[in-house]
């Protein structure tokens, strides 16, 4: 789960790094307190929490589970934590 967020989390920042890496290529002087005065942050946001939308319907799009299977939870059973794991329904 915590890759999951994190994979999320980078794809809302890269907007952001493309703005800052564009910056930095066409050279812009910049004073580092209006460095982002200027920057459309507002749609940098959006087009950061599109990304994360598609990276949600990708993820459950193509996470490898069969859509009929189900998911059984992981369970304690004799002091041993026994891993969920989806099964086949019928």
């Amino acid at each position: 789960m915590i890759r999951i967020a994190f994979f999320e989390f980078l794809l809302f920042l890269a907007p952001f790094g493309i703005y800052a890496a564009y910056l930095y290529l066409v050279k812009e002087q910049r004073q580092a307190e209006g460095f982002w005065r200027d920057a459309p942050v507002f749609r940098l946001f959006l087009a950061g929490m599109g990304l994360i939308a598609a990276g949600m319907v990708g993820f459950a799009t193509f996470s490898g589970n069969d859509k009929d299977s189900e998911y059984v939870p992981a369970v304690i059973r004799d002091g041993k934590i026994v891993p969920g794991y989806f099964e086949e329904t019928e």
